[in-house]
């Protein structure tokens, strides 16, 4: 990204610098580095915008970097509890005729579903306990860091076998 005068410019955005003149939309893609420089702009690493998952009240500043407000860790266990259940439930819909005909009519369940329901079960156990385990931010967000040969604690369910 590049800054004038300790400001961001925008790609596609017109811009008017210290003499007054006025650079047209497309400087971006027409000027050279050499020529952004040459202009007084100066080329800085673009920051990351923080995550709305972590954050609110995220505003992008004048120089391109972000101020935000963290949310708060109770809010998001609570808000992580109830999609952990909801997320549990919607796996569990899936095989639930099964349960159902047999307690109307009887019927067998698959080993398959019932080894598959018995694992949404305790995947979600062990998503809530992770959940109520964290004490701060930081180990909350760990939650979401899929590692090279896994998934993200947070998203740990069982695979349907069909």
């Amino acid at each position: 990204m590049w800054l004038y005068n300790g400001k961001l410019v925008e790609e596609k955005t017109s811009w008017v610098d210290e003499h007054g003149t006025r650079h047209p939309p497309n400087w971006n893609s027409v000027w050279s580095d050499a020529d952004k420089i040459n202009a007084g702009m100066k080329e800085v690493a673009d920051v990351a915008k923080p995550s709305e998952t972590f954050y609110k009240d995220i505003i992008r500043n004048e120089d391109g970097t972000y101020s935000s407000t963290e949310r708060g860790l109770e809010e998001l266990k609570t808000e992580y509890f109830a999609s952990t259940k909801s997320a549990a439930r919607s796996r569990l819909a899936v095989s639930d005729w099964q349960i159902i005909a047999k307690t109307e009519r009887e019927r067998e369940i698959d080993e398959a579903t019932t080894t598959y329901r018995k694992a949404v079960r305790s995947a979600c156990d062990a998503i809530e306990t992770k959940i109520s385990s964290c004490n701060s931010l930081d180990e909350f967000k760990a939650l979401f860091v899929t590692p090279e040969d896994g998934k993200a604690p947070i998203h740990d369910w069982p695979k349907l076998e069909e």
